[in-house]
């Protein structure tokens, strides 16, 4: 009896899983970035048929004050929390992906990066731009004391910004 029950039932499980193909929600798709539509919420589209888009679905950016902004077309990585399809999330860039901003701690100051230009002036009066070569070594600097001294960072990077 067993038996005949099996070869019933075989072919309607087949059918079904056809129909309704499993999906391993403990696993993490590949996606890529259609758009962002705040901070860190973006739409994503999975490259496997079995997922759909994916609309405003939170960053997990590995970092809680950070904030970031990037291109549509980026890399990305889709996962559901816990294993539950009713909580999505995007994490763990691709190689490629541009970022336009990133700020950490509410941003608000520009950051200092190597490579970047930064002005730092010691009085109303004085201003000396240094240079960091992206590759390391000595910084070049250029400008002149005018006036008396006082300490202040007054530009740095555009991208990056911290609290």
């Amino acid at each position: 009896m067993s038996a005949l029950l099996d070869r019933i039932k075989e072919p309607f499980v087949a059918l079904v899983r056809s129909v309704f193909p499993r999906i391993d929600y403990l696993a993490l798709y590949p996606g890529t970035v259609v758009l962002q539509r705040g901070p860190n919420a973006i739409d994503v589209q999975c490259d496997d048929p079995r997922l759909p888009g994916f609309a405003s679905i939170p960053l997990f950016l590995g970092e809680p004050s950070a904030v970031v902004q990037v291109q549509a077309g980026a890399r990305i990585l889709v996962g559901f929390q816990g294993g539950d399809p009713r909580y999505p999330f995007a994490a763990l860039w691709g190689n490629g992906a541009v970022v336009q901003s990133l700020s950490f701690a509410g941003g608000g100051h520009a950051a200092a990066r190597v490579g970047d230009p930064v002005k730092l002036a010691l009085s109303d009066l004085q201003q000396f731009v240094f240079t960091a070569p992206p590759t390391g070594g000595p910084c070049t600097v250029t400008g002149g004391i005018v006036g008396t001294p006082a300490t202040q960072v007054s530009a740095g990077s555009s991208k990056v910004q911290l609290g």
